[in-house]
């Protein structure tokens, strides 16, 4: 919507205003497909964001995942009542289970906002499946049960930041257990139940500035360059219910950074996570990445991003995975599997003022993904070192949209690796960037 004066009556001192707005559609057929690292996902079914211009949504989706089938459907509504509470709700039915999420909050709906209440419920059925060279090496069940309930209060914007205090009360409990087609798991981990209440603090500066052709195509964008910093302690306590003594820490990042000249800027993001127990330090996990952008021509931009994740006695649940569906856009799907992972990947994008039939823009890229693993997943093959793949894509998106999705219809070459797998890979996928 833009705004702006019509014109001007000087006898009556009065001006016109002239308002401009873009429709966008709300209700829109959920259509989605993604091909990567030789595999593909679907998805179909419908989604209004503004049911009955009442501004609740509704999606009902069947999906063809990678790992599962699902059909789900949820309902969100913002304002609940006419008041500032946010209820969401998921049912979905999959083949190997099923996920029933329950979420009410009065959020910190503005800055301004001194107090939030909330709360939500999960309870899901699944089976994991562990990956190697992008095969299914091992699978197990997986029940998680939980909930959370938590409260905050801030002195509002004072001084262009908010500082906010959090308090709350989290459950979570994990089942696992072998399935009828692998009876005797390779790794099965072990229940863990952890009941703890928690502190947190969290810190926003705001310094939001408006961009265009950087992440999207024909949209303008909202690129925030304050400071986001949130840090939680949480202490479990066989007394609470839990099964262990443990004190939990984590924290998250954002920051971004206004370079000067040639729209160079570098945003930065990074997230942190341990849980102390009596031997030691359990499930251990840092991860950051740097994305830096520079404008070479009048419809031109290089980025590249750098992005880094380290573990230490990782949860027997969780891999750290390198391939297709991460970054390497030349491999498989969780090709690879170690304790750490590095990804490097630069891209040369083009913005385009194609606009056919006023339905969506036009762009595309050139890209080189470089990355590797580092330590050894106990039920992997070692690492093959440092990869790399070289690729062009096709980039489109609709601004009439009203949810901010880019088709992307990439190939991509691998360059070395195991000589058994293809030497080139389609990928056909939506993302929320270009």
């Amino acid at each position: 919507m833009k705004i702006g004066p019509g014109g001007y009556d000087p006898v009556a001192n009065t001006v016109a205003v002239d308002v401009r707005v873009r429709d966008a559609w709300t209700l829109a057929p959920e259509l989605k497909y993604s091909h990567k690292g030789g595999a593909s996902e679907w998805a179909i079914g419908i989604d209004d964001r503004n049911l009955f211009g009442t501004g609740k949504q509704v999606r009902i989706i069947e999906k063809q995942l990678i790992d599962r089938d699902e059909t789900l459907l949820s309902y969100g509504d913002p304002n609940l009542l006419g008041s500032r509470v946010r209820l969401n709700a998921e049912y979905t039915d999959a083949s190997d289970g099923y996920r029933h999420v329950l979420a009410a909050e009065r959020p910190f709906y503005a800055l301004d906002t001194r107090w939030m209440l909330g709360g939500n419920l999960l309870n899901q059925q699944r089976i994991d499946p562990m990956y190697d060279l992008g095969k299914q090496i091992d699978e197990f069940g997986h029940d998680v049960k939980g909930f959370s309930l938590q409260g905050g209060w801030s002195r509002g914007f004072v001084d262009g930041r908010v500082s906010r205090w959090l308090v709350g009360a989290t459950s979570s409990e994990d089942v696992f257990y072998p399935t009828l087609d692998t009876p005797n798991p390779v790794l099965l981990p072990e229940n863990r139940k952890l009941v703890y209440p928690w502190v947190g603090w969290e810190l926003l500066v705001d310094d939001h500035r408006e961009m265009s052709e950087l992440n999207d195509i024909g949209r303008t964008e909202d690129v925030s360059f304050g400071t986001s910093l949130f840090v939680s302690l949480g202490f479990a306590d066989t007394s609470f219910g839990s099964d262990r003594n443990a004190t939990l820490l984590s924290t998250t990042f954002q920051k971004g950074w206004d370079l000067g000249g040639r729209g160079r800027m570098l945003t930065m993001n990074a997230a942190g996570s341990t849980r102390d127990e009596a031997d030691g330090f359990q499930n251990s996990i840092v991860e950051a990445a740097a994305h830096y952008y520079v404008r070479n021509g009048e419809s031109r931009l290089f980025a590249a991003t750098a992005a880094f994740m380290a573990t230490n006695n990782l949860d027997a649940e969780s891999q750290v995975l390198l391939g297709g569906d991460n970054g390497l856009r030349g491999y498989p799907l969780r090709y690879q599997a170690g304790e750490s992972r590095s990804l490097l990947s630069v891209e040369e994008r083009f913005f385009t003022d194609f606009y056919p039939w006023r339905l969506f823009r036009v762009g595309y890229a050139a890209f080189l993904d470089v990355g590797r693993v580092s330590g050894t997943d106990p039920r992997a093959s070692s690492s093959l070192g440092t990869l790399y793949d070289v690729g062009l894509g096709l980039r489109l998106s609709s601004p009439r949209a009203s949810g901010k999705s880019v088709v992307h219809i990439d190939l991509a070459f691998p360059l070395n690796g195991d000589p058994t797998i293809d030497t080139m890979q389609l990928i056909i996928e939506t993302k929320g960037s270009f």
